[in-house]
């Protein structure tokens, strides 16, 4: 989130600048390049956008994941498909090329079905070496399925950077 000075039409008031990229709003100021949002400062973004996976599955075991990847990159990935890039406005670091550098991750205030949670990230700073996964899984048929949700906080090895919050749901059924 970035504090600017504003002239509201009297005088000079300080206000939060947010860009609209057209899919979510970001705490950090870009402009439209006439085709994509730049960031206006060269410098490194560390942000974690709010993230919600939900993942369904017919007779088998449904799984729903959010990755955050060493190459600075933020995926969703459910079930047994491949994991795609959220979007590029709502990666972990930008640009991307400053990851991993020294950034660790982990999560904190576990909420919902924890006994269903699984995963490669802990309450533990971890390194962003390689992809950390935050997931959910349901192995039963139950109405309405797993849920589970935490805070994500990363920090740049020694002191920490920003946090954001990560949902992610399983529902298996078996009709």
């Amino acid at each position: 989130m970035s504090v600017s000075k504003i002239y509201n039409g009297a005088s000079w008031d300080t206000g939060v600048l947010r860009c609209y990229n057209g899919y979510v709003w970001l705490e950090k100021p870009n402009f439209y390049n006439g085709t994509v949002f730049d960031p206006l400062y060269a410098s490194e973004v560390v942000t974690i956008t709010t993230k919600n996976n939900p993942a369904f599955r017919f007779g088998a075991t449904a799984t729903a994941f959010v990755y955050w990847n060493s190459d600075g990159t933020t995926d969703y990935k459910d079930n047994d498909s491949a994991a795609t890039q959220v979007h590029a406005s709502t990666d972990w670091i930008i640009p991307n090329g400053s990851a991993p550098g020294t950034y660790r991750i982990r999560y904190t205030g576990m909420t919902g079905d924890t006994g269903f949670y699984t995963g490669t990230m802990s309450t533990v700073y971890s390194a962003l070496t390689g992809s950390k996964y935050f997931a959910v899984y349901d192995n039963t048929a139950s109405f309405g399925g797993r849920s589970v949700t935490a805070t994500i906080q990363i920090d740049d090895g020694t002191t920490f950077v920003t946090s954001g919050s990560a949902t992610v749901s399983a529902d298996r059924e078996d009709f």
